[in-house]
């Protein structure tokens, strides 16, 4: 099995039992893009060689001028994986959601071509509309991410319990 396969496996599982959680968050209105990454995290652990949570880019793959810290980072099969998560909901897909998944890749793409060292962009999706893929107002706002076209490697969508589909798309940059 493939760790992109393992991973949405993994993100399938977990929070296809967190329905009822995604559904309460995105009704307040405010990000709980931090709880989803520490739910990955849990979700990972039983899995996982190494697992770290806020990896620093410098310590995991060796960019030692670099501030920057990604979201979660595990080992499979030599390979370090660096993932970076941006959760956008319906009152969040606005421009300076857009430009903060864009800069998430952007500093994804300073890992690229590193030895052992694969970068994983998630895009979390939640929302009170049924089919988000229906919806002109999200495929606008999601086809004006200048990568979304692009294949996908992991993709997951749930259902939400009372109305509303959550959709996590990844990829590997």
């Amino acid at each position: 099995m493939s760790t992109f396969t393992a991973l949405q496996h993994v993100i399938q599982h977990h929070f296809n039992g967190k329905a009822a959680e995604l559904q309460s968050f995105v009704k307040t209105g405010y990000s709980f893009e931090e709880w989803f990454n520490w739910e990955l995290f849990y979700a990972l652990q039983v899995s996982e060689s190494e697992l770290l949570p806020k990896p620093a880019y410098r310590h995991v793959a060796g960019l030692e001028a670099s501030k920057k810290t990604g979201d979660v980072y595990f080992t499979k099969g030599g390979h370090g994986y660096i993932v970076e998560v941006a959760l956008v909901h319906d009152c969040t897909s606005d421009k300076k959601w857009r430009d903060k998944v864009h800069w998430d890749r952007d500093q994804l793409l300073t890992l690229k071509g590193l030895d052992k060292v694969i970068p994983i962009q998630l895009l979390v999706l939640v929302s009170n509309h049924d089919d988000m893929e229906a919806s002109s107002d999200w495929m606008n706002w999601l086809e004006s991410l200048n990568f979304w076209n692009y294949a996908k490697d992991i993709e997951v969508k749930i259902r939400l319990p009372q109305n509303g589909q959550a959709w996590v798309v990844g990829w590997a940059v």
